[in-house]
């Protein structure tokens, strides 16, 4: 499948391998922390003597001795595992142990799972995930002796990390050897929640950039943990040759022009030399795949593709865990995999072939060409004017680009991937405020996570943070409950008109949904419902007039003033069923997607009013917005941002 030069896997993924080119630098340096100075890459280990080690450790530390050097403890038997054979390692071997443990528990098996965990641990006791699940399957089996012994060891591995760093920076990243080990620290010894997870490559190390967040006070923050082990670097790699640097800088700056056919064979002898590193088979993958959709026979295709799929593959046991390799591995990893056919229509789908091939070897105009004749055999083809509008910024020509990606939308108005390739080509023509209304209209064309995942590294790599209005809503009963002045009595943060919320939920449940939706013969939770439900507790808030009216109420009571509680709901607060929906609600819209680009900013001062949001472009960025004021003043920048699963 041929892909366009994508910010939302070039910037994660290549920040580190390109920041030495001219021109890239800008675009990478928003995604890659400064580089590691606090140790050196972690350097050869043998693996007989990491068991020695092990071995050693192990006979202290079952017989109580606390004074050995946990992290060692855990390094060793990290470096135990063949790191010839990627799943093999330690954090793909304790996955599967917290999985098998967790469908026991689950099962009510627990003396099964307390087998299971103590199995786990006969192969490694330095392993957080197999104290922890011991120290939870005695406590239910009443075995507080048991589980103290598996829970001091536990605080000793976890003071280990503790003592690492304070993960506020790359440079001061906690150090672990498993992926188990970061969520483990975070859940028991810091009480965070992770919301979002990153890979980072920076100077021979690799980072785990994690957002997280704070339940207690609803404040995020990042932290970072170091990685290397789990990721095999502690094997440095060789240094590149002067020719082999030379050569991979020539090959990704072709490869992000997109002339993946001429850079293929660079990338091909660079991965045979390398073949540890993960951008280089991730970018191979792509490059393979491209070629697959090219004028070549349906076998080669066919070849080319299992081959991308291998690629991919031994990227991801690399460690990349980008977007856009998600999206390879989906359309890769299949029994069967298909050459691509652009069009029912012969004539059509070999012009899109041809401008393939033109692309691929950088010869825009004969690519222009192609797709222009692909949409004249198959007026339908929405693809052949997306590709035509890509080859006009290639050309310079983005009053021309933006004439064919206009008939894109027209040819295919309800896909958002015509506005992300928008934004695509905004971006990489270094004009980010116009990319930033694309990656908008792409999200209320259809906030799937494609559409926000583009809007977020729109965020990441301009400098901005997207902020969600918060809004937790609290369950909701099997009964419609009163609500009557005992369950709206005036509380001194508005809380209690949550009350108000689950009544109307559980009535819709009994007999509303029956009443307002006759032809569906089962419930479902609905857009009419939610937003009746809010707009309850909305209203109940302006009869109890609290002292100190909690942030979540507040932010719920500005969005019913400007209207736009359904708008929050669709596209930060729908699960499956309101999704149904959103195409209904889009209809009613009275201003047509087609349009939102002209208006989505206005000069400074000045607000629009939008059926699906209100957003205002002004220094800092784009904000969602109320009718009177900013709704989020803390936040640089402040957006709709959520979507669906």
């Amino acid at each position: 499948m041929r892909n366009p030069i994508n910010i939302r896997f070039t910037a994660p993924l290549l920040a580190a391998a390109l920041a030495f080119i001219p021109g890239v630098r800008a675009l990478a340096q928003a995604d890659a922390p400064a580089p590691s100075t606090s140790s050196a890459p972690l350097r050869p280990a043998d693996q007989a003597s990491a068991a020695s080690t092990y071995a050693a450790m192990l006979k202290r530390v079952q017989q109580g001795d606390m004074t050995v050097n946990f992290r060692t403890f855990r390094l060793a038997a990290a470096l135990m595992s063949p790191h010839d054979d990627p799943v093999a390692t330690a954090s793909m071997k304790e996955q599967g142990e917290r999985a098998t443990f967790k469908r026991l528990m689950d099962a009510g098996s627990t003396q099964e799972a307390l087998d299971a965990a103590n199995r786990a641990l006969d192969r490694n006791y330095a392993s957080l995930a197999g104290h922890l699940n011991a120290v939870l399957a005695c406590n239910k089996l009443n075995k507080p002796a048991e589980a103290a012994v598996h829970r001091k060891i536990l605080n000793a591995l976890l003071d280990s990390i503790q003592r690492s760093g304070d993960g506020k920076s790359p440079e001061t990243a906690w150090f672990v050897v498993t992926i188990s080990e970061e969520y483990i620290f975070l859940a028991t010894r810091l009480s965070l929640q992770r919301t979002q997870q990153g890979l980072v490559r920076k100077d021979g190390h690799v980072y785990d950039e994690l957002e997280v967040l704070d339940p207690k006070t609803g404040q995020k923050q990042k932290v970072w943990f170091n990685t290397d082990v789990d990721l095999n670097l502690y094997r440095p790699a060789a240094p590149r040759t002067p020719e082999a640097k030379a050569k991979f800088e020539r090959a990704l700056q072709l490869y992000l022009k997109e002339q993946s056919l001429t850079a293929l064979p660079l990338i091909q002898d660079l991965s045979a030399g390398d073949p540890e590193d993960a951008t280089l088979q991730m970018v191979l993958a792509d490059c393979l795949e491209f070629k697959a959709g090219t004028n070549v026979s349906a076998a080669e295709s066919l070849a080319l593709l299992k081959q991308a799929r291998d690629a991919a593959v031994r990227a991801r046991q690399l460690g990349d865990n980008s977007q856009r390799l998600n999206e390879l591995l989906a359309r890769l990893d299949t029994p069967e995999p298909r050459p691509r056919k652009f069009s029912e229509i012969v004539e059509a789908d070999q012009a899109m072939k041809d401008g393939e091939q033109a692309l691929g070897t950088g010869d825009y105009d004969a690519a222009l060409k192609a797709y222009t004749a692909a949409l004249s055999f198959d007026p339908k083809l929405y693809t052949a004017a997306m590709y035509a509008g890509e080859m006009y910024f290639r050309k310079k020509d983005p009053a021309s680009a933006a004439d064919w990606f206009t008939k894109a939308v027209g040819l295919n108005p309800g896909n958002p991937v015509v506005y992300r390739h928008w934004g695509d080509e905004l971006m990489l023509a270094g004009r980010p405020a116009e990319a930033r209304d694309k990656y908008i209209e792409a999200v209320i064309t259809l906030p799937v996570p494609q559409s926000w995942s583009a809007l977020a590294n729109w965020a990441k790599r301009t400098n901005h943070q997207l902020s969600p209005p918060r809004i937790d809503r609290p369950p909701v009963p099997d009964q419609a409950q009163p609500t009557g002045s005992d369950s709206m009595t005036t509380s001194d943060d508005g809380r209690s008109a949550w009350k108000s919320y689950s009544a109307v939920r559980a009535a819709w449940r009994q007999s509303v949904f029956a009443e307002k939706y006759p032809a569906e013969k089962d419930y479902r939770h609905t857009l009419e419902e939610e937003a009746a439900a809010l707009t309850s507790v909305a209203l109940a808030l302006n009869s109890q007039k609290p002292l100190h009216l909690d942030p979540q109420l507040a932010a719920l009571s500005e969005l019913k003033d400007a209207g736009l509680v359904e708008a929050w709901i669709l596209l930060s607060g729908a699960d499956a069923w309101i999704a149904q929906d959103y195409a209904g609600y889009l209809r009613k819209a009275s201003v047509a997607i087609a349009d939102l680009h002209r208006k989505v900013c206005d000069p400074p001062g000045v607000l629009s009013k939008l059926p699906l949001g209100v957003v205002r472009c002004n220094e800092r960025g784009f904000h969602y917005l109320k009718r009177k004021r900013r709704l989020w003043k803390r936040a640089r920048t402040a957006g709709l941002a959520g979507g669906w699963g």
